[in-house]
Order: structure tokens, then sequence, then C-alpha cells
């Protein structure tokens, strides 16, 4: 989702005024396939010079259905006070959000790992085996989430893995 923000930042840097109409219509086909509450709501890139927001001002994508027109009504309207009746969206329940409010504990690890109310992805169950440990999360439950099939399967460059290992040695781990 974030990569829209980008391209557009590119094309921006790159050329300035309107980007191309191939250039919008496959950033609307992007955000219309991958667009749900979880991904509105993580990924508003409000730091960034062009934000989520800013991406659907400038490229306007067309909503599948009712229930994504609803959606994006909610996202783009849901903070507006001149549209006090829509609802904003919730904020996505997310690993990074348990962690802030909990700590690094191995309450708020294995409430991630248990709990279907959370998703734990891959990329951060590896980013984070170190922490999970630290806090004392017992070995196994670690590779029982990480589904070793999904693993091997999973979209992750090997310096990932590497990453993982380099900071479980370095923590004496």
């Amino acid at each position: 989702m974030d990569e829209t923000a980008t391209a557009l930042a590119v094309h921006d840097d790159l050329f300035g005024g309107t980007a191309p109409w191939p250039l919008r219509r496959g950033i609307e086909d992007a955000l219309v396939e991958m667009a749900d509450a979880y991904t509105l709501g993580k990924y508003t890139l409000s730091r960034r010079e062009i934000t989520l927001y800013d991406v659907f001002n400038r490229v306007h994508p067309e909503p599948v259905d009712e229930q994504q027109e609803e959606l994006f009504e909610r996202f783009m309207r849901g903070d507006l006070d001149d549209y006090p009746e829509v609802e904003p969206l919730p904020s996505p329940n997310t690993w990074e959000t348990v962690i802030s409010e909990r700590g690094n504990t191995r309450d708020a690890w294995e409430t991630l790992i248990e709990d279907d109310e959370y998703t734990l992805p891959i990329l951060a169950s590896i980013r984070n085996l170190r922490n999970m440990l630290q806090a004392g999360v017992d070995e196994e439950v670690i590779v029982d989430h990480l589904d070793l099939e999904a693993v091997r399967h999973a979209p992750l460059y090997p310096f990932r893995y590497y990453q993982a290992y380099k900071a479980l040695q370095q923590a004496g781990i």
C-alpha cells in the first residue's frame, strides 16, 4: 500500500505535474485490490510527503461495490468535522500497537502469537525473534507459531534471516 505513495512521489520528483494516466490507473487498481479497513488504517503514511489521503485525492479510485465505497468514504471523510455523520475507521490491531501499549513483555508477545484478533506477520516474527526470546517467550511457542512451510515460501530476502541470526548471536541467545 505504501508503494502507491512512493510511485507518485518519484513521479513528482522526476517529472512534476500530473501523473500520466497509466500510472494513475495502475495505482487505482492496486488501491482497489488491496484496500481493506486494516490496510487503510495502518498505512495512512502520515509522516511522508505524500500521504495515502493524497494518493486517494490524486487518483480517485473507483470502488468496486457498495461495501468498498463505504470503506473509502470512512477513510477519506471519517475524521473530518464537515462530515460528522461519517464514522472514522477504527485503529487497526497491529503488532506494533500491542507492543507500544504493553511493552516488550512475554504477555504481549504471547497475545500476538495466540490471539486471532491480532496478526503477527512472518517478517515481524523473524525480525523480533530476539525480542520475543528476551521477553521470556518459550522457544516452542515461537516455533509453533512460525509455520515453517510458510516461512520457507515467504517472499523474504535471505538477508532478513541472516539479520535475525546475527541479532540472536549478539544477544547471546
